[in-house]
């Protein structure tokens, strides 16, 4: 059963700091949707985060996943000191759960994903706000990510510059960006910088949503709808160099830094997709979409890197054998094409190379890689 705490929302309070002139009326509602299983030590920081935002047309939706520890209290004292916040009380059931469970009860114009034991800057909401105004309207306005360790503070906090940007340090977006939305698709697949598939650090239209939720008890939830998604955005994306959130590095044995059977959950997605694109429907007047054989390639160049990392990842011995020759199957269906695809990141068509002498050298460079 879901509990709902909190759903009146002070409207006629919002106030928006983008610049004078902005009236009530021209306000959108933005849905914070937060999903939190035992983060009791980093939730009173996240929402404290969200509180404080310059935009203040929010509703916050606490999604308490059956937290065992004080998560469902502290959000409740949330709840009860600022009226836009709503606590949404669940049985545990993953991410996607509690996503899908507060995507049920969202009524905002916009709604944007932050994670429990992550943080936002105080301008997150307004400067997507504006991302998604500077060129007319779009369906997702995105931003980029700083990442911090636990125990540290994010440099956004306390000097208004930031540190290691997200998406792929290194490279970060100089330029603000318009993608259409087979190349949003495309940049997401190929992983070129431009854009990632997380569902974090943007505002997404909630009609995007319309008989569409995360799939439940799979990891890489969000690379499992992003086409799905992303095809719906008929008025486009906006990219902004603005950092709009704060992703927390904790816990050494977390899912991002371990090896686990579940990770192959991303080749499952990837795998469903590309067979999705790759099979015209049967039927008169049936046919593939004009853009998805331009798709594909996109989405094997994602496959190519998935199998790659998932090949280095798991352990040797009998255990993970087949999940080792599953990877090394997918990444010879997909070398010839990707090492001849300019687009796909250089390091995975050198490993595609590399693959044609046999999944344990091919193992092993890979790791050295990961040395240097």
């Amino acid at each position: 059963m879901i509990h709902l705490l909190g759903l009146q929302h002070r409207r006629d309070e919002a106030c928006l700091v983008l610049g004078g002139g902005v009236g009530r009326e021209d306000l959108p509602l933005v849905t914070v949707i937060v999903p939190a299983y035992n983060v009791a030590p980093w939730l009173p920081q996240c929402l404290e985060s969200i509180a404080a935002q310059e935009y203040e047309h929010l509703e916050v939706i606490v999604v308490d996943d059956g937290s065992t520890d004080s998560t469902g209290d502290i959000a409740r004292r949330m709840a009860a000191r600022d009226s836009r916040f709503t606590v949404v009380s669940k049985p545990n059931g993953g991410l996607s759960s509690a996503r899908n469970a507060a995507l049920d009860v969202a009524t905002g114009e916009w709604v944007m994903m932050v994670d429990g034991d992550d943080l936002v800057p105080p301008r997150a909401v307004s400067d997507l706000i504006a991302a998604s105004r500077s060129g007319g309207a779009v369906d997702v306005a995105a931003g980029a990510w700083e990442l911090f360790n636990d125990g540290e503070a994010p440099l956004f906090l306390s000097s208004g510059t930031t540190g290691r940007a997200w998406p792929w340090p290194g490279r970060e977006r100089r330029h603000d960006l318009f993608l259409s939305a087979d190349e949003a698709i495309k940049a997401i697949y190929y992983q070129d910088g431009r854009l990632t598939g997380s569902a974090c650090a943007r505002l997404l239209r909630r009609t995007l949503f319309d008989g569409l939720r995360f799939p439940e008890g799979k990891l890489y939830e969000d690379l499992a709808i992003a086409y799905d998604l992303y095809s719906r955005c008929t008025r486009g994306v906006a990219v902004t160099t603005a950092v709009v959130y704060g992703y927390r590095q904790r816990r050494a044995g977390s899912i991002l830094n371990r090896f686990t059977p579940a990770r192959a959950d991303v080749l499952d997605h990837l795998d469903h997709l590309h067979r999705r694109l790759d099979t015209p429907p049967v039927g008169p007047g049936l046919g593939l979409a004009a853009n998805s054989r331009e798709i594909i390639p996109a989405i094997n160049a994602r496959r190519l890197a998935a199998a790659l990392n998932l090949l280095t990842l798991a352990p040797a011995g009998n255990e993970y054998a087949a999940l080792r020759a599953r990877c090394f199957d997918t990444i010879k269906q997909v070398r010839r094409q990707c090492i001849a695809n300019p687009y796909v990141r250089t390091r995975d068509r050198l490993a595609a190379v590399a693959s044609y002498c046999g999944p344990t050298l091919l193992r092993l460079l890979a790791r050295l890689s990961r040395l240097l």
